[in-house]
């Protein structure tokens, strides 16, 4: 069970797309793909900003996104636990503390998604050129 994190508006906004994408897919817990499709989702909010200028676009992530049977788990390439969405979710909320603020927004999420290098969201980041740099150069 994740501890209780503090969100601000655009990161539950990012969430409730996430959950949904999750349940319309039948899987059993969220995957790191279902968070960056919610941050996509988030249009005009930091992190789909980001993501816009790097020409991450919802279609093609949705295309990249492994299938799985219905209800299984984010396929991961190494440990099989702690899950990819827990590391992802872990690492946003560093990034929130360590930032100051109030509470975890799309570019800590992003942020979040990098470190959970195991999950397929890193992989598409990154074949899309969308690092930290780039991440926290979109916080500004």
């Amino acid at each position: 069970m994740l501890p209780p994190y503090e969100f601000t508006d655009d990161g539950k906004t990012a969430l409730v797309y996430a959950a949904r994408e999750s349940s319309d897919a039948g899987h059993s817990e969220t995957w790191t793909t279902d968070l960056l499709i919610g941050i996509l989702r988030s249009q005009g909010q930091p992190g789909a900003k980001v993501l816009a200028r790097a020409q991450v676009e919802l279609a093609a992530v949705r295309d990249e996104v492994p299938l799985a049977p219905p209800g299984s788990n984010e396929p991961e390439f190494h440990t099989p636990r702690p899950s990819q969405i827990s590391i992802a979710l872990e690492a946003a909320h560093r990034e929130a503390v360590r930032s100051g603020t109030s509470g975890i927004n799309t570019i800590h999420l992003l942020l979040g998604l990098l470190q959970a290098t195991d999950g397929v969201a890193a992989r598409i980041l990154g074949d899309h050129g969308v690092g930290e740099e780039e991440i926290r150069r979109g916080a500004d």
